[in-house]
């Protein structure tokens, strides 16, 4: 069996564009693998092209890793977000293939280890202004949906550190959507790397009685170098891995610090390789892993799948409940969330199927979502 051909397809949601690597195997047999990016999509819509043609065309897609080498290998600069993303698109669309000509789902080829089920935590729910009660209510209506877990940025733009009024308003809404959702529900913060040491310390502290689960890239990305510091001067857990594009970008967190949750993102870290590499170096260290995803219904599959291997993913990032409609249309057989935890179907490969007509009713945008305007928790790009 041979790659043969590469097909990209595209869908522009209301903050991002949802983009899906299609590899079509000799024998017709067709892979689906998701490498979403958020930002940089035209750029890794060129390099994917490129990719693909001078390295991974005409490979075995049977043997994941013999395609991820080669990738790798063809890429001189090494490790670019952009390269990796398109990587662990292709990566993921050679399990899919794989998966199918073993009759196999792909996280039975990777022998599940879990006893117990993968908790799910709702993302994209707080559209609505960054008022305590309203946000406060929308927890509410997550935990109704079944959710026990969830994670919100209250922090509006905030960047740096926040002025006094902003500081009340962002720990009044962790302190009421923890009131609304009750204690027997998992709250993570997110921080969208806004701060520097001493704000993200005393945010950290201040939420300590509202007991996150873990405080997410608290800090500016050029200032993690002194996470060790920030850990010290806290109980709160935090949680770090998204920007990192590969298993040798860990490394330094595990030498470094004392304790974190990591959070690699299939979609950009090499695929489902790397992710097993990352989830290994946190198991020797007794760290768990909460791995990111803010991709699409594919994107959710290909991380449950990795999930369902491995006992230290303690938790499963989602956004699929809460977008437009079609976005669930398009990925028929994509993992759901079912009392609070993920599930998955046993058809071989990732049991997806992308149906490319409702895609192209959704065209490319080149809005773009920025974290650090106002009103960007409403999700609309610009």
């Amino acid at each position: 069996m041979r790659i043969e051909t590469l097909d990209i397809l595209t869908a522009g949601t209301s903050w991002r564009n949802l983009i899906v690597v299609k590899l079509v195997a000799d024998d017709g047999t067709v892979g689906f693998g998701e490498a979403t990016i958020e930002y940089g999509d035209r750029a890794l819509l060129a390099y994917l092209a490129e990719i693909f043609a001078r390295a991974a065309k005409g490979l075995d897609p049977r043997d994941p890793q013999a395609v991820l080498d080669a990738m790798t290998h063809a890429d001189y600069w090494r490790s670019g977000f952009i390269a990796r993303t398109a990587f662990s698109g292709i990566e993921l669309a050679c399990w899919d293939i794989k998966g199918q000509a073993e009759g196999k789902p792909v996280w039975r080829m990777l022998a599940a280890q879990r006893s117990d089920p993968l908790l799910a935590y709702a993302n994209g729910w707080y559209r609505t202004r960054r008022d305590p009660q309203r946000v406060a209510a929308a927890a509410a209506g997550v935990v109704e949906r079944g959710y026990r877990a969830l994670k919100i940025d209250p922090f509006g733009a905030g960047l740096g550190s926040l002025t006094e009024s902003e500081w009340d308003r962002s720990l009044a809404i962790v302190r009421e959507v923890r009131r609304a959702v009750g204690d027997q529900v998992e709250l993570f913060v997110e921080g969208h790397g806004r701060f520097d040491v001493s704000s993200a310390a005393k945010l950290a502290r201040a939420m300590e009685p509202m007991r996150p689960g873990f405080f997410e890239e608290p800090l500016i990305p050029e200032l993690n170098h002194q996470l060790p510091k920030l850990i010290e001067q806290t109980a709160v857990p935090i949680a770090l891995g998204e920007r990192l594009s590969s298993p040798a970008q860990f490394e330094p967190l595990l030498r470094d610090c004392t304790r974190l949750v990591l959070q690699p993102d299939l979609c950009h870290v090499g695929g489902m390789l790397a992710a097993q590499r990352i989830a290994k170096m946190a198991d020797q260290r007794g760290w768990r892993l909460a791995p990111h995803n803010a991709g699409g219904p594919l994107a959710t599959t290909h991380a449950v799948h990795f999930g369902l291997t491995t006992p230290a993913v303690m938790v499963q990032e989602v956004f699929d409940d809460y977008e437009e409609p079609w976005v669930l249309e398009a990925f028929e057989g994509s993992a759901k969330v079912v009392g609070g935890a993920h599930c998955v179907s046993k058809a071989p490969g990732f049991g997806v199927k992308v149906h490319d007509q409702v895609l192209d009713q959704h065209p490319f945008s080149d809005r773009h979502l920025d974290l650090f305007a106002e009103g960007w928790e409403q999700r609309e790009a610009r």
